[in-house]
């Protein structure tokens, strides 16, 4: 997998000319979990076994956001709480 090469530049700024070519992240949970499952490179690097886990935990974790009636308090309470 060949990467892009690099951009210095404030991407929420940027001209299109600057944005085009790259790949945009997931929208969205669910899908960065989709294409992580499916990714060849991830199983490569961090193995199968330990994939199915970090999925399996993902799916857990975007189930529970999306049950989560204030999305707000749900990422303090997942993620800050101990702060």
């Amino acid at each position: 997998m060949a990467l892009p090469s690099a951009v210095d530049a404030d991407l929420f700024r940027a001209d299109v000319s600057v944005t085009g070519p790259l790949t945009a992240l997931p929208e969205n949970l669910d899908k960065a979990i989709l294409l992580a499952e499916n990714s060849d490179f991830v199983k490569s690097v961090i193995g199968e076994e330990l994939l199915l886990r970090y999925v399996s935990a993902k799916k857990i974790e975007a189930a529970d956001f999306a049950a989560a009636k204030d999305k707000n308090k749900f990422y303090a309470e997942r993620y800050f709480g101990a702060v």
